[in-house]
């Protein structure tokens, strides 16, 4: 307390020092910056004096004529006025850039307490748990070897400090940090305008331009964005990858004491060394990865404070002051002018401790290793999945070109269109009988992963001709009737009512609605925006295209409860594809990048057909047939890249982990029949009462990586999990 109340004196008298500069430099500014003005200004005064000023000044100033010598003359008498304005207006510029000065001090005087709290709070902790536990561990492994049968019997293994991490203490600070530097930034401030600065040596006097800016909100605004949310980002991951290695920590001192429990009812040490040889291999991950955290932890926070100096700079401000203020209003309209950070999960932290607690309460028990198995398997839930996210991620950088022929669903070649033949024909089918005047729309079924996108993409922009415009659920869906119109008129920036709007672009203009699970929501009244696009269907499904897509699954439960099924004039099913279909998907778009595979160390070039062939048929049996899978799979496989050359391995066949939790379970299953929900959403799903376990989930899975946010804050599972996910869902019975 002491040493925090002598820092902040110190700060507090280097930035009354850091005043009292500023106002020596205004001063000396302003004193050399009117030299040469008021030496003009001394010499015009002087004529002027003159009784006949206008015969004198024509005289030494030959071109000076009536008209001129009045228009000098008004100027001289306005001159003090501007002068005064133009002092203003200078000293606000200063007083500002102080402001700003001292606001970004006091974040970074912030980080580095945050730095500081968390080094003598955990990490010297956690150093002296693994520390203990080696020597714990080195003592076994000589009882072992020494047969010392006393000495394995009375071991007990546990850590020797439990350590709660918790979050919201360095949150918390940083919200009050914020909260109170803003204060004392000015609301309201008028300043030169960026052209008036850039040309002050040359312009001055009335020719200053000034321009009135809410700085307050621009700073509020700035640091939330620079900041604020990187930083809330970072001390969430930060303690989340702490909370890893303890629990591998902990997860070792369990197979360890279960293996002196085991010994000592059958005086077999083979379990016992397995769980230490384990024990030893969790250490050495959790002091790699308590090491990476805390240097990643200080870079990020070094990095924000230098891009936060920059960004609170005030000529910088005033250069982007145009946009800034558009993003000042979409902030106000998106957050509600949010001033500082909701606590970061204060139930899961509740909960989290109460359970530890309890932990320390019984660890001396008799039932202590079926908490602490139970309670490991819970908490390293978040850990399966992130394993689970690293399985199926790529594992290097690749050429962006590179990544893209298999990551895109815009990028169509042959081998993929020769893929769906058997679907097109039935396509152009549909195509065919609208043309005819059937009204109705063209759906794409299919698993997540089967290439519904693509296919979609493709009739969207090849199949058929004329405009084509993509219609997504509006940024901030209320799921009423409305939002489809306004989702229209986004789309087309046409104004007007649907009939108006569609009557008044072209005629078999596409309109494409990707993923129309979407627009429902399992709950009462959640069929509305579906049931008003099968009437926009219905009434102009022939004079424009309908070409929408969506999970073979969720458009079972919405077939159930919409009338979406009545319009649609032609489905297509994707099926999985053969080994030949996969085969040259993945080696088509390989040939066109034009790098060279090394296949398990032996280049492309020394591989016979055959072999080449074996090698892509595992990537058929690896994702089932299901093309999205078996090219992020291909993605997965290469280990590295040098120059133009890729080294590949076998594809792995990863599986989505085991998850104990049913309402864990339930969410994912929301979340994966709904494409996206927003919190309030999944409340409308879940009732109120479970909000708290709502926030507790939704950030583990967040954290774990399975789930992100969409421009409208809604969580969806990423693209590339969830054909795992949806595999998992069926095993369960939740998927029919």
């Amino acid at each position: 307390v002491d040493k925090t109340k002598e820092l902040k004196k110190k700060l507090d008298e280097a930035i009354k020092e850091l005043d009292e500069e500023a106002l020596r430099l205004s001063a000396n500014f302003y004193k050399r910056i009117r030299n040469k003005e008021r030496e003009n200004i001394n010499q015009l005064n002087e004529i002027i004096l003159e009784k006949k000023y206008v015969h004198v000044l024509q005289e030494k100033y030959k071109a000076t004529g009536p008209s001129t010598v009045k228009s000098i003359r008004k100027e001289l008498l306005d001159f003090p006025t501007h002068w005064n304005r133009n002092i203003e207006v200078f000293t606000s510029h200063l007083i500002s850039d102080v402001q700003l000065i001292k606001f970004s001090a006091r974040l970074q005087h912030f980080s580095d307490d945050a730095v500081n709290y968390t080094e003598k709070t955990y990490l010297i902790s956690l150093d002296k748990n693994i520390e203990g536990f080696k020597t714990k561990i080195s003592n076994l492994e000589k009882a072992i070897k020494a047969k010392d049968e006393k000495e394995l019997i009375n071991s007990d293994i546990i850590l020797d400090e439990e350590i709660f991490l918790n979050s919201d203490l360095v949150v918390g600070n940083l919200v009050e940090s914020i909260d109170e530097s803003l204060k004392e930034i000015s609301e309201e401030v008028v300043l030169m305008s960026a052209k008036s600065v850039n040309a002050i040596r040359d312009n001055q006097g009335k020719n200053v331009e000034t321009e009135k800016l809410a700085l307050r909100d621009i700073t509020e605004y700035l640091v939330k964005k620079e900041f604020e949310d990187p930083i809330h980002e970072q001390i969430q991951l930060f303690y989340e990858q702490l909370k890893r290695a303890i629990g591998k920590l902990i997860n070792g001192t369990n197979l360890i004491q279960s293996g002196l429990d085991n010994y000592a009812t059958s005086s077999e040490t083979v379990q016992l060394e397995e769980a230490i040889a384990h024990a030893k291999n969790e250490i050495s991950e959790s002091e790699s990865q308590i090491s990476t955290a805390q240097e990643a932890f200080v870079t990020e926070l070094r990095d924000r404070k230098e891009g936060l100096k920059k960004a609170l700079d005030i000529n910088q401000i005033i250069e982007q002051l145009e946009s800034l203020t558009q993003y000042v209003k979409q902030h106000k309209r998106r957050s509600g002018i949010a001033r500082s950070f909701q606590r970061v999960n204060e139930v899961v932290g509740s909960k989290v401790n109460d359970g530890l607690n309890y932990f320390v309460q019984k660890q001396q028990d008799i039932s202590a290793i079926k908490y602490k198995s139970q309670y490991g398997t819970a908490v390293s839930e978040q850990g399966r999945i992130a394993d689970f996210m690293d399985a199926i991620q790529p594992k290097t950088e690749l050429p962006f070109y590179y990544q893209q022929m298999y990551a895109t669903t815009n990028y169509s070649d042959s081998a993929s269109i020769e893929a769906n033949k058997e679907e097109l024909k039935k396509i152009h089918s549909a195509i065919k009988r609208i043309d005819e005047g059937v009204s109705g729309a063209i759906l794409i079924l299919g698993a997540s992963g089967s290439g519904k996108s693509f296919l979609t993409t493709h009739v969207a922009n090849y199949e058929l001709k004329g405009k084509t415009y993509h219609v997504h659920p509006p940024v901030n869906n209320t799921r009423k009737k409305e939002d489809l119109l306004k989702s229209i008129q986004r789309a087309t920036s046409v104004k007007g009512t649907a009939e108006e709007i569609m009557n008044s672009i072209p005629e078999k203009t596409t309109f494409v609605f990707q993923n129309i699970e979407r627009w429902w929501i399992k709950a009462k009244d959640g069929h509305l925006l579906l049931d008003e696009l099968a009437k926009l269907i219905a009434e102009f499904g022939s004079q424009h295209y309908f070409v929408m897509n969506t999970n073979i699954h969720a458009y079972q439960l919405m077939s159930e409860v919409s009338f979406i099924q009545d319009v649609v004039a032609r489905s297509v099913i994707l099926a999985p594809l053969t080994p030949a279909q996969i085969r040259e998907s993945i080696w088509t778009r390989h040939q066109t990048g034009g790098l060279v595979a090394h296949i398990n160390g032996v280049s492309e070039k020394h591989l016979s057909a055959s072999k080449t062939t074996k090698f892509l048929n595992k990537f058929h049996h690896s994702s089932s047939g299901l093309i999205g899978v078996a090219l992020n799979q291909w993605l997965a496989s290469i280990e590295k890249i040098e120059d133009h050359d890729i080294y590949l391995n076998n594809p792995k066949t990863v599986e989505f982990p085991s998850i104990h939790k049913s309402e864990l379970k339930n969410l994912i299953y929301q979340l994966f029949i709904h494409y996206s929900l927003t919190k309030k959403e999944l409340v409308r799903l879940y009732g109120r009462e479970n909000a708290n376990w709502i926030e507790r989930n939704v950030v583990m899975l967040e954290s774990a990586g399975l789930i992100t946010i969409n421009e409208r804050d809604a969580y969806y599972i990423k693209g590339i999990a969830k054909p795992y996910v949806e595999n998992w869902l069926s095993e369960l019975g939740f998927l029919k």
